[in-house]
């Protein structure tokens, strides 16, 4: 039986600038990052929206509180899994992004695209 908020599975795994953990409940997950999402790094957000998207997710947030940096790969990454899920009529919720990352975000017309909550 699920209780509310609290994962049945959680993952983590780390690159040497990103570290990402995946928390899921009846197909739904959180994705947090912690460090730099850029061209060394975003294949490990579009690897992980992938594999929870084949595993039936339809539903993932992406929670940027803890991210220091992204460049312009790091944005197409955010891109990539927002078209994954719209492609299985799913919903990719970005939030607590971070002033200078929302700043990007807008400055690229991303903001008109994306779902960004808060």
């Amino acid at each position: 039986m699920l209780t509310h908020d609290r994962p049945v599975s959680a993952q983590s795994f780390a690159g040497q600038l990103l570290r990402v953990t995946i928390l899921s409940t009846a197909g739904r997950s959180t994705i947090q990052v912690r460090g730099e999402l850029d061209l060394s790094t975003a294949a490990q957000i579009t690897g992980a929206v992938t594999r929870l998207v084949d595993e039936g997710h339809r539903f993932i947030q992406l929670d940027l509180k803890q991210l220091q940096f992204i460049d312009a790969a790091g944005l197409e990454a955010l891109l990539e899994a927002h078209n994954a899920l719209r492609a299985v009529h799913g919903e990719f919720v970005i939030t607590n992004v971070p002033q200078l990352a929302l700043r990007l975000v807008k400055l690229t017309g991303l903001d008109d695209v994306l779902f960004i909550a808060g």
